[in-house]
């Protein structure tokens, strides 16, 4: 824990020094930023050894709005508010309550410093902090607590490479001296073909401090992960492989279409526990111009202990582990910046009652 909170401080005095002036803020230099989406889904689940069944139908909605600022020639201030509670892998706001007001709350609150064309800095609370293909192990509506840092560069015959890491702050707990933290690094290669064909690999270790042995936020956690008294068995240190390979264009030329492969891999080395998912998508590079479209299909099965039960996709199962299945996204376009969009998951328990599960998913998003 010393060397983290040593690694920490040091960030911030680097941070301050590279600043180097007071900002100020200038609405030429500032960019807003939102959506809204409106949801309709069904939920189906069985319980087959008692012979019944829940279901359940929702209207749903979210709104995000942003902003980012350049304050400085290197340094760019963001912030998001977002609808939703203080659930991490939920910005949803379920329509009930006899036409209740809904709560929005802080989302993102970060500070990126561009220390040089290849080399950023990110501080605060905030997404994007690595190279990740898939919502397996993240949500996301997830936005990290910490300090990350993220390095790319593309060399010559289209050879490249990249490093990513940094670490999180998980919990704090006033009573205690071992706060649980993560830390992690994620070296990776990328390569460009001279045609249309692209290939990312990257791989990432995972390492957390005094998460063995913490009791899990029940409101948090999905409730899959061992647990004794209450508190974890295992310490989730783990390793994750991620690829991609993309035949077509870039999302420069969106009148065209991109075929993407991509596939995702983590070990546990405490609980000897894996996960893999497997997917592909084929459409246009962005689903933004009108009659754009997208088409997305994935398989999954993450064990009991390959991974913390907090941070997987909420809407897969319920976010837990020890879970395999399917899920199949489709978006189109009606108009500039106006999708409508299904979401279908086909999921199942790994241990004892397979207990299926159906969710469908239909959104009408707005993005501004």
């Amino acid at each position: 824990m010393k060397r983290i909170l040593v690694l920490m401080i040091l960030g911030l005095i680097a941070f301050a020094w590279l600043s180097g002036s007071c900002f100020a803020l200038s609405l030429e230099d500032t960019e807003f930023k939102g959506d809204l989406r409106l949801r309709w889904d069904y939920y189906h689940k069985e319980y087959k050894s008692e012979g019944t069944s829940l279901q359940r139908h929702r209207a749903r909605g979210r709104l995000r709005f942003g902003l980012e600022t350049k304050m400085l020639e290197r340094v760019t201030i963001g912030m998001r508010v977002v609808t939703g509670d203080t659930d991490p892998r939920s910005t949803n706001q379920t329509y009930a309550n006899w036409f209740s007001t809904k709560d929005a709350r802080l989302d993102l609150a970060f500070a990126r410093y561009t220390a040089t064309a290849d080399l950023r800095f990110l501080l605060g609370k905030f997404n994007k902090a690595f190279f990740v293909v898939d919502d397996m192990l993240w949500d996301s509506d997830i936005s990290f607590e910490g300090l990350s840092l993220l390095w790319k560069r593309v060399g010559e015959r289209g050879f490249g490479g990249f490093f990513n890491g940094g670490f999180f702050v998980l919990d704090e707990d006033k009573n205690s001296s071992e706060d649980p933290v993560m830390f992690y690094f994620q070296p990776g290669f990328t390569y460009k073909a001279n045609g249309n064909a692209s290939f990312d690999i990257a791989i990432k270790y995972y390492g957390f401090e005094h998460l063995k042995g913490w009791e899990p936020n029940e409101d948090f956690s999905a409730g899959t992960n061992t647990v004794e008294d209450g508190r974890l068995v295992y310490g989730y240190d783990s390793v994750n492989s991620n690829l991609v390979f993309k035949y077509g264009p870039g999302s420069s030329d969106p009148g065209a279409y991109l075929l993407v492969v991509f596939g995702d891999y983590i070990y546990s080395f405490d609980s000897k526990d894996s996960g893999y998912l497997a997917g592909a998508k084929f459409g246009n590079p962005k689903v933004k111009e009108r009659a754009s479209w997208i088409v997305v299909y994935s398989f999954r099965r993450l064990e009991r202990d390959a991974w913390l039960d907090m941070f997987p996709d909420s809407d897969f199962y319920g976010g837990g582990t020890s879970v395999t299945g399917h899920e199949f996204i489709a978006q189109f376009a009606v108009a500039k910046n106006v999708i409508l969009g299904v979401d279908y998951y086909n999921a199942r328990k790994i241990e004892g009652d397979e207990d299926p599960l159906n969710l469908l998913q239909l959104d009408c998003i707005f993005k501004f």
